[in-house]
């Protein structure tokens, strides 16, 4: 019993290629190529999913909330999960004067490697914490869709090292791209509000 000798080039699961099933699938000479192919043909479509991982309420509209992707089968072919992402953050003072700082508008992408394997499998929202004397309310919304096959676009970038951008590592653009074409989209959204006029208190956190 061998796990893929491709190993993580291949893909991160090493045995997908006898479908997790070592004992029941043989491929003695590695050539079975389309073994993937006639199993997946008799699945259901692939429907991309989302479980919350992490959710973490900090002070003062400080919130983490990581989130990690699946399928509900494996998808046929490769593609990337490109999500849609505006975050739109409202800050006053406790004189009521508005601070409030830009919001952002933007696509990110993750590959899906042929057997599922998402690289990588997880998204966080995240905001810090604001200053004392503040109160504000921040949404965070993301619309996501599986593209099967799809070629990503030139316009998905990576942050040069040392500059900020809420899509962190991931490869992304600097607007939305509202691609079509996708599987049905999956539709999610975070709701952080605060009042620390009165002192230093935990955000609420609405999740939808």
């Amino acid at each position: 019993m061998t796990r893929d000798p491709l190993e993580e080039d291949g893909a991160l699961n090493l045995y997908g290629g006898i479908l997790n099933s070592p004992i029941l699938q043989i491929d003695a000479l590695g050539k079975e190529h389309n073994l993937w192919s006639r199993v997946v043909s008799n699945l259901p479509p692939a429907e991309l999913q989302k479980r919350t991982v992490n959710l973490s309420k900090g002070y003062c509209g400080g919130f983490s909330w990581t989130i990690q992707w699946l399928f509900s089968y494996p998808p046929a072919s490769r593609g990337w999960i490109i999500q849609d992402i505006t975050i739109s953050i409202k800050i006053e003072d406790c004189n009521g004067n508005d601070i409030s700082p830009s919001g952002f508008d933007y696509s990110e992408a993750w590959e899906v490697m042929i057997r599922g394997d998402i690289s990588p499998n997880t998204d966080t929202f995240r905001l810090s914490e604001q200053a004392e004397c503040t109160k504000g309310t921040a949404i965070f919304s993301g619309r996501a869709a599986f593209h099967p096959n799809l070629i990503l676009p030139s316009s998905f970038y990576l942050t040069p090292s040392g500059r900020y951008h809420p899509a962190g590592g991931l490869r992304h653009t600097n607007h939305r791209l509202n691609l079509s074409a996708g599987t049905d989209s999956l539709a999610h959204r975070a709701v952080i509000s605060w009042d620390c006029c009165s002192g230093r208190q935990q955000s609420q956190v609405q999740l939808e």
